[in-house]
């Protein structure tokens, strides 16, 4: 294979990604094949030391992903990447399926039930709330059971937020092993494949 059809293919694999990063990806590999020429080697060697355009663009796409992750400013925003980094690192092994899948499906699992856990508290504190309105058993309570009542929903309540609050920073602390784990996995593929994007 020859540069130019090298770099057309490449540009076509790496569509997914937003323009700009992809023209500076694409300048970076020209760079790469002239410092290779001027060494004197061959534009089919240099293709070969850089392995298949497809093998580069998706560390590029998934490698991009991570990077979203990282930079993302809210939880949701994370989420979304999340998914799309874990699609693109799938794409890149087989065996991933397994070392990353398995991982992020335990994770969600885990955020899932203690977000839910949170937020099924909260809302038990305004149920009782509702029903204690709805059937007036408020206003004929004597001032002991008042206040019985009225602590078990302050405190049901507190324990519910306060709960969300331990699932926030969890939940940041769990982004950022997730994301070490990815670059992680990122790394030993590019150790694996070879396809490190320069001239070996």
């Amino acid at each position: 294979m020859k540069k130019d059809e090298y770099l057309r293919k490449l540009n076509i694999y790496l569509s997914r990604i937003p323009h700009e990063e992809r023209e500076e990806i694409l300048r970076d590999q020209e760079e790469i094949f002239r410092e290779g020429l001027r060494r004197g080697r061959t534009e089919e060697e240099i293709v070969a030391s850089l392995g298949s355009p497809r093998a580069l663009a998706n560390n590029v796409i998934a490698e991009s992903h991570v990077q979203r992750m990282e930079s993302a400013d809210n939880l949701r925003g994370v989420f979304g990447v999340m998914i799309a980094a874990t699609v693109a690192l799938l794409a890149l092994a087989p065996f991933n399926l397994i070392f990353v899948l398995g991982p992020v499906i335990a994770v969600f699992a885990l955020l899932a039930t203690g977000w839910g856990l949170g937020a099924a508290i909260i809302g038990a504190a305004f149920a009782v709330l509702g029903w204690i309105f709805s059937h007036g058993f408020f206003w004929g309570l004597g001032g002991m059971i008042f206040m019985i009542v009225g602590f078990f929903l302050l405190g049901l309540f507190g324990l519910g937020t306060f709960f969300m609050c331990l699932m926030f920073y969890f939940t940041r602390a769990v982004m950022r092993v997730l994301i070490s784990y990815f670059r992680w996995n990122l790394t030993m593929l590019k150790r694996i494949s070879g396809t490190q994007g320069e001239l070996r």
